[in-house]
């Protein structure tokens, strides 16, 4: 049974405690939050751009901290979900890591390219498990479009197109997501998951080629990027958190043989369309985040490497999103 701190109760918090109290493979015993009344025992109420979250603080199960070391210093904690803004990420991680714990944490990995590698060299030096919550990996209806590219059973991949569109996320802590010096606007706490994507497919692109728009946060809240991955293949990205209205995240894939698209709008969601015809692909129950969790605690329990996400594959994905970032102002390929 792994025993977890929770580290930061805003929406994406509420909503890993809702999982966690789902669990049979681990338990939140304490839970770390700088505001004292987000520490108080009952029902969370806040909600993420999915509307999904919330779960119990159980006050025979869970000790609550305000200070930081003093939770790491506790021996009855295993391992440590941080899900803080993006800003201490790598402070956090970094201490949890040195302090003997497990670390699993919220996308992005960092607010720098450097954040990233510093978490990286920190798991790779206690040799701690580092593991950061890519939900797209994770995602059934996306790890059926990586089975199918593995597999080779639609032949060669000719196109890869993404979106991700939401409206501004006002419900973080003092609204930090809008303040684009600590998100990184849309394009790296948003477009990441995309980004990431792409990158656990197909590895680093050889450049980046984007176009940019500063929005509400004054970083770059619409991005649309192609990725440079030779001549065999186009794969392209849009992300955009300027809607007016609901979150919607979709894709197209279009291989020799037929086609995968995704729309989360629509039900049913996934399709494929090949010679024989259109049909909707089994996939697993659940969403990303209880899968992701899943494995993480899976992982820890059993002594293994989460190979499925991968400190330094995570890391890759700031660097590109980095690269994206140079390329929207600069108005040119930047390499990554």
């Amino acid at each position: 049974m792994a025993r977890m701190a929770l580290v930061g109760l805003g929406g994406m918090g509420n909503m890993h405690l809702g999982i966690y109290n789902k669990l049979d493979g681990a338990e939140v015993v304490a839970v770390f939050d700088i505001d004292p009344e987000k520490l108080k025992l009952g029902q969370s109420k806040q909600e993420i751009n999915l509307g999904t979250g919330g779960g119990v603080l159980d006050p025979k199960k869970t000790k609550v901290y305000t200070d930081f070391d003093k939770m790491l210093a506790d021996p009855g904690i295993d391992a440590v979900d941080i899900c803080t803004p993006t800003p201490v990420h790598k402070d956090c991680a970094v201490k949890a890591l040195n302090a003997g714990k497990h670390v699993i944490c919220e996308k992005p990995m960092g607010r720098t390219p450097a954040d990233a590698m510093a978490m990286v060299e920190a798991a790779e030096k206690t040799g701690r498990t580092l593991m950061i919550a890519q939900c797209i990996r994770f995602w059934p209806d996306y790890v059926h479009l990586k089975q199918t590219l593995d597999s080779g059973r639609l032949g060669r991949l000719i196109s890869l197109e993404m979106w991700r569109f939401s409206g501004p996320p006002r419900w973080g802590w003092q609204n930090w997501f809008l303040k684009g010096d600590m998100s990184g606007g849309a394009l790296l706490d948003f477009h990441v998951h995309d980004v990431d994507f792409v990158v656990s497919l197909f590895g680093k692109p050889e450049s980046v080629s984007s176009q940019g728009v500063k929005g509400p946060s004054s970083e770059i809240d619409a991005v649309v990027t192609q990725y440079n991955y030779g001549l065999d293949k186009i794969v392209t990205t849009t992300g955009n958190w300027c809607l007016g209205g609901g979150f919607h995240m979709a894709y197209l894939a279009v291989f020799e043989k037929g086609h995968i698209r995704y729309d989360s709008r629509f039900s049913p969601a996934l399709v494929e369309v090949t010679q024989d015809g259109e049909k909707t692909p089994e996939i697993l129950p659940g969403d990303g985040y209880l899968h992701e969790i899943t494995y993480f605690i899976e992982c820890i329990n059993k002594g293994q490497a989460p190979a499925r996400c991968m400190p330094r594959s995570s890391a890759m994905s700031i660097q590109v999103a980095d690269a994206e970032r140079r390329s929207a102002l600069s108005g040119r390929p930047e390499k990554v």
